[in-house]
């Protein structure tokens, strides 16, 4: 198959096209031609107002449905969400009800994903059953292809399981996932401990609760010399110390996309779908985690999408669990407040690197696994446009400015309403 992308600016600064408009051809799943103006009758010609490429993008800590769950999400929807959204591969994380904690596990999953265009990686459990007690098959997980572990947002995750795992993974510089919560001390918080929690008579979630979980993390990972990501941080005080101990290396973290596009704010009206670990939080916080987005501080944003029925959501807002759907809306909402060149840094390269996945880069003779969008071609996100049996997504109806037009991983290409 022959793709020939017109005029199109590549995102990669990898590639020695980073940040120029070219015309790219495609051919037997490699680039072949990259040049000013590239004329193939042959080919099929994607074009648009502003096309933009780049290496394709990877969501880390997805939360799947299937095995057990398939009346909210089977896999192939959760895929298909991920093509959707632009990205080019999945890692998916354990949780209560769907965790990987034997070889077996990561066969079942990677069987049912193999022959779809988005490439699923799983993230292992710590510890057996999720428990937090005795660690689960960490090698032998990592010898079937695990690329890193976590038990989720477990709270049974313990100081001493967190020593256990890195000194097991030590010999291979296995990478373990930690969200940081102690939820002892917000054991019923619905929210952001703040004004509106208060407001709105809330049980809240101080920014502490996070704040006292990574100081112990980050002491846990120096005495072991492990290596440590910190998933999914929420507050600026986090943000303030991990942009001092990022200094010592092996030392990484996360944002939700839910976290910076919006405040508990748009909470006051009981929105069960922005109800989302970590916890929306105040205007200063989001400000704070936009800020380390754009500088080294914050390495990865992630969809932080979790597929809910109707049972789990339409409840009265204490009673309703957390979570929403992000891979559809991740990469057009991160468009609206970041630039191009940091959100590939932050989805598409950094992920490769510090989860030590294959490379990609625009450059002749390469693999081809990119990512496409068009970023002056206006996109609304319908009720319908929604690939899963759920719909809690708290942006239905919302306008964006750019269109995720598809990915292309070697030989298949997949494009948007096409």
């Amino acid at each position: 198959m022959r793709v020939l992308i017109k005029k199109c600016k590549i995102i990669d600064p990898n590639s020695k096209y980073h940040l120029k408009t070219m015309d790219v051809l495609i051919e037997k799943g490699r680039f072949t031609q990259i040049n000013k103006n590239i004329s193939e009758p042959k080919a099929n010609i994607i074009e648009g107002q502003s096309l933009h490429i780049s290496p394709s993008w990877i969501d880390v800590g997805t939360r799947i449905g299937e095995p057990g769950f398939e009346h909210r999400e089977t896999l192939t929807q959760s895929l298909d969400a991920a093509l959707k959204g632009g990205f080019g591969t999945i890692c998916v994380l354990s949780s209560k009800e769907n965790y990987f904690d034997n070889a077996g596990s990561l066969s079942l999953i990677k069987e049912k994903t193999k022959d779809h265009i988005v490439d699923c990686k799983i993230i292992s459990a710590l510890s057996e059953n999720l428990e937090g007690k005795e660690m689960a098959e960490l090698l032998d997980m990592e010898t079937s292809g695990a690329i890193a572990f976590g038990d989720g947002v477990c709270a049974k995750t313990t100081a001493d399981l967190l020593k256990r795992g890195f000194l097991y993974l030590k010999k291979s510089n296995g990478l373990i996932l930690f969200n940081p919560t102690n939820k002892k001390l917000s054991p019923n918080g619905q929210m952001h401990e703040g004004v509106v929690s208060t407001s709105l008579g809330l049980n809240a979630i101080p920014t502490v609760s996070e704040i006292i979980a990574i100081d112990e993390a980050i002491a846990i990972k120096a005495y072991t010399d492990g290596n440590l990501l910190l998933h999914l941080l929420s507050a600026k005080e986090s943000v303030a110390k991990i942009k001092k101990e990022k200094k010592v290396g092996n030392l990484y973290c996360s944002v939700s996309y839910h976290n910076l596009i919006e405040s508990d704010a748009s909470l006051d009206t009981f929105d069960v779908n922005r109800k989302v670990l970590p916890p929306l939080r105040d205007e200063k916080d989001k400000d704070a985690l936009i800020k380390a987005v754009n500088t080294d501080t914050i390495d990865i944003i992630c969809s932080n999408h979790i597929a809910l029925d109707q049972e789990s959501k339409l409840k009265e807002f204490p009673y309703a669990e957390f979570g929403a759907l992000g891979l559809q809306t991740c990469g057009v909402a991160c468009l609206e407040i970041l630039s191009s060149e940091v959100i590939v840094e932050k989805m598409a390269i950094n992920p490769r690197k510090i989860f030590n996945l294959p490379e990609s880069t625009i450059a002749l003779e390469s693999d081809v696994s990119i990512t496409i969008w068009d970023a002056e071609k206006p996109f609304t996100f319908e009720k319908k446009d929604i690939s899963s049996n759920s719909g809690n997504s708290p942006f239905v109806g919302s306008r964006y400015k750019s269109t995720i037009v598809g990915i292309i991983q070697g030989n298949d290409i997949a494009l948007n309403n096409s």
